[in-house]
């Protein structure tokens, strides 16, 4: 899928470290997917911290509908240490994804792809 893989170089060029975790038809054995389910998980510390285009490309990926163009539904979640007074919150909502990437509808174990951006 030449979207996904567009929208990867773009994270990378914006110095975008974390994890994009892929789903649904794109890891099916059909020819061309109509689109991509991706969530990008990233550190905390690169949402407050990071540079301008770091934070630019953050609140766009969290914000912006790419499907459109990228043929992906896009979604970002923050990671926290324990020590973080959102550590909590964190956990949920990777938990929300690792059930809803890593289970199919009738609740079976599956695979989640991952993209190391490094």
């Amino acid at each position: 899928m030449d979207g996904l893989g567009i929208l990867t170089v773009k994270l990378m060029n914006s110095n975008i470290k974390g994890q994009l975790w892929v789903d649904r038809s794109f890891l099916t054995q059909k020819i061309n997917p109509g689109d991509a389910d991706i969530v990008l998980s990233v550190s905390h510390l690169l949402y407050d911290n990071g540079t301008t285009q770091q934070k630019s490309t953050l609140e766009w990926m969290a914000t912006e509908d790419l499907k459109p163009v990228y043929h992906c539904h896009n979604f970002l979640f923050l990671e926290y240490p324990t020590s973080h007074s959102l550590h909590g919150e964190g956990e949920k909502m990777k938990d929300y994804w690792l059930n809803w990437f890593g289970k199919s509808r009738s609740k079976q174990k599956k695979g989640i792809a991952v993209i190391e951006l490094r």
